[in-house]
């Protein structure tokens, strides 16, 4: 996909102010030192920044360590849960904060192009290729943070950081497509040096240098991209086909080859762009629909996504029909003469062949499941909402002896729903476990491996639950990093893909994101986006209990995003 970015309103006046002149401007002799003293100034802000950000941390931890009595009579006097100080103390607005800080340290590179200087191009790779160092050394210490407040919440300062770093990584690269020349030397040298200090070769930087490729229109540009759906990295062939499915564009033979492709990462990664930008060429149809055929689990759904985009018929999961409709069309599709808004497909009327397996009415058709499940304090309330409106935790406490035994817990609806969905999955299905244990530590079923559904995988489901008493803290994207994890889907590099062992991830929580690495949801769902980008991972998200409307914003779009499905549990079914 060509994710065309809109650039920080400073970048876009300095370019429109400098463009019209710029091949006649004769570069100031002191553009250079403006531009490193202006850079200056905006890092002296940025210092100003952390020291006002450990203050805050300072003080969000004073008030944690606050006797519970005092934060009961803070909650009355402010009408504010406890489990809000840390959004009360502002660092939730500090990830804003921070982007604008880091969007800002593109400006003064922005002045150094329109000015004409004849190293500003050389000045804004190095830039690019700095802040991709940046973005390895946060990424790597997020390893290393640990629980530094209430509720299993981290210290923010590596989130708030790397969510800076990814607003300023967006705007230089921006900039640096919109260089007079820039596509010719990216292509025959800036993509060869991609490599760390230490003389490794960059993903971050080579993916960096794909998607500023990916803003140029320019053919030169598209040859080298070309090149890359050959390359041996999974992630550089995605990237590439990313940035060259384009809406209204006929495919190029090089990515219909790619539909076909041994990676199923590829595959699936392909077929959503084609679904979402790609759905306007009808020269898709035939390589989808060879795709389909033999497919299954999510990739034969993500098949049937795209067919649907790029022809506008609502066949569903239906071989025969799609058959009849590709032999009806032939004529039109082999000369290119199709057009989905003007030829009429009725629906079939042949029945849906069943998904695979339901976890809280949520139907998956993955053969290979993660589900992440909800561990907190909250699993001892009761599940049917309509008892959560007439009742407050002071009914029942937050431990097990504060149990409504007149009606049924979270806990013991989420123990039959795990237990029937393991129980019905289909032959030859593999499923995994994660969720919190205390704090914010995360525990797995089984030795980090898939094992088989069915009547034995009931029982191991059940005793993961029994062996787990409800007693955590929450952290929705910590937990779906475990899931990546346990799905051969690494999130600490971008490896080959090829031990994948999962594609769906199936969560259940109350979205409230209080815990973990980022108590904010909208760096959340960027941080994850940033994740799943050459992963895949689709994520179906089934909200309990009532946290707010925030929260089912925040889950049904983190479900949205990775071509998952939300559900409200209203109460614990059936």
């Amino acid at each position: 996909m060509r994710a065309l970015r809109v650039a920080t309103g400073v970048i876009g006046m300095v370019l429109a102010a400098g463009a019209a002149g710029m091949a006649s401007v004769s570069a100031a002799p002191d553009a250079l030192s403006t531009y490193r003293k202006e850079l200056r100034t905006v890092d002296k802000a940025r210092r100003a920044f952390w020291d006002d950000f450990r203050d805050r941390a300072r003080a969000a931890r004073e008030l944690w360590r606050a006797p519970w009595k005092t934060r009961r009579e803070d909650t009355a006097r402010t009408g504010q849960a406890p489990t809000l100080y840390v959004e009360q103390s502002g660092f939730v607005a500090l990830f804003d904060d921070c982007a604008d800080l880091h969007r800002r340290r593109v400006e003064p590179a922005a002045t150094l192009v329109a000015s004409g200087h004849a190293k500003a191009l050389e000045t804004v790779v190095d830039a690019l290729f700095d802040v991709a160092d940046d973005i390895d050394a946060a990424d790597a210490a997020f390893e290393k943070v640990k629980p530094s407040g209430g509720w299993g919440q981290r210290d923010q300062r590596v989130s708030v950081l790397r969510h800076g770093l990814a607003a300023e990584q967006t705007a230089l690269e921006t900039l640096l497509a919109s260089v007079p020349g820039a596509v010719d030397t990216l292509v025959s040298s800036v993509y060869g040096d991609a490599v760390k200090k230490d003389g490794k070769r960059s993903i971050v930087r080579r993916v960096a240098v794909i998607d500023v490729l990916a803003r140029c229109s320019d053919p030169t540009a598209d040859a080298h991209l070309v090149t890359l759906l050959g390359a041996q990295e999974t992630f550089l062939r995605i990237a590439a086909a990313q940035a060259l499915v384009r809406p209204g564009a006929t495919p190029m033979q090089a990515l219909i080859d790619l539909a076909s492709d041994q990676s199923p990462i590829v595959r699936r990664a392909l077929l959503a762009e084609i679904a979402a930008d790609g759905a306007q060429s009808t020269a898709w149809i035939l390589a989808v629909h060879a795709v389909y055929m033999p497919a299954t689990g999510q990739e034969r759904a993500d098949c049937v996504a795209a067919l649907e985009a790029l022809t506008g018929a609502n066949l569903g999961d239906d071989p025969s029909g799609w058959i009849e409709f590709v032999e009806s069309h032939a004529d039109a599709l082999a000369d290119g003469s199709f057009d989905r808004t003007t030829v009429v497909t009725p629906s079939t009327s042949a029945p849906t062949p069943a998904l695979g397996f339901e976890f809280y009415g949520l139907a998956t058709p993955s053969r290979a499941v993660v589900f992440v499940l909800d561990n907190t304090t909250f699993q001892h309330t009761p599940a049917d909402v309509e008892v959560q409106r007439t009742k407050s935790y002071s009914d029942w406490g937050f431990g097990a002896q504060g149990w409504d035994k007149e009606h049924e817990s979270h806990r013991a609806a989420q123990t039959r729903e795990f237990g029937r969905a393991v129980s019905e999955m289909p032959e030859g299905s593999r499923f995994g476990a994660v969720m919190n244990k205390e704090s914010s530590a995360v525990v797995t079923l089984g030795d980090r491996k898939l094992v088989p559904g069915g009547a034995k995988g009931r029982k191991k489901a059940i005793d993961f639950l029994d062996e787990n008493p409800p007693r955590a803290f929450r952290s929705e994207l910590d937990n779906l990093v475990s899931a990546m994890e346990l799905a051969g889907l690494d999130p600490s590099g971008i490896p080959d893909l090829a031990d994948v062992r999962a594609d769906t991830a199936l969560m259940i929580c109350d979205g409230s994101h209080r815990g973990g690495h980022y108590i904010a949801p909208g760096p959340a769902l960027a941080a994850f986006d940033r994740l799943n980008r050459f992963r895949r991972l689709v994520v179906h998200t089934v909200r309990i209990c009532d946290a707010g409307p925030q929260s089912e914003s925040y889950l049904s779009e983190l479900a949205r995003r990775s071509g998952g499905r939300y559900r409200r549990a209203q109460q614990a079914p059936p």
